[in-house]
């Protein structure tokens, strides 16, 4: 049975990456962890590919701010070769890029990382960004 590695990342002022192996989470890293700088603007796909020991093992990609990873967006927290290296391993792995909304992220994390089999789910911040068109603070899933 082979390993399907799917890795999940965030860029900006909290850059992060995790990787699952067969949906169990094996890793997690920050920026500010490995720079110690506070809400360092970082791009967590570039943090990835420095710090993982098998990056051209992972199959599927998934970004957690809708719309972020855009030239416009991502001026400051995007590594175009870290977006060329990620293209160039899904297309040899037969994978797939996915983006979330913002909100929806935070859901997620919040809902399976609990116990519960269902959930009322509410989220608020400063903003984000649920699809192309909608810019949103407040969510109940």
């Amino acid at each position: 049975m082979s390993t399907i590695k799917i890795v999940g990342f965030n860029s900006g002022h909290d850059s992060s990456y995790c990787i699952l192996e067969n949906g169990i989470p094996v890793i997690f890293e920050e920026m500010e962890r490995a720079s110690r700088v506070k809400m360092q603007l970082a791009d967590g796909l570039k943090l990835f590919f420095e710090r993982s020991i098998k990056p051209d093992e992972a199959k599927y990609f998934a970004f957690g701010n809708w719309g972020n990873r855009s030239a416009q967006a991502a001026k400051y927290c995007k590594d175009k070769n870290s977006e060329m290296k990620m293209k160039k391993i899904i297309v040899k792995n037969g994978g797939r890029f996915y983006e979330f909304g913002h909100h929806l992220s935070h859901g997620a994390n919040a809902f399976y990382t609990s116990n519960f089999e269902e959930a009322l789910i509410v989220t608020m911040d400063g903003g984000g960004q649920e699809d192309s068109k909608t810019e949103t603070a407040f969510t109940i899933s």
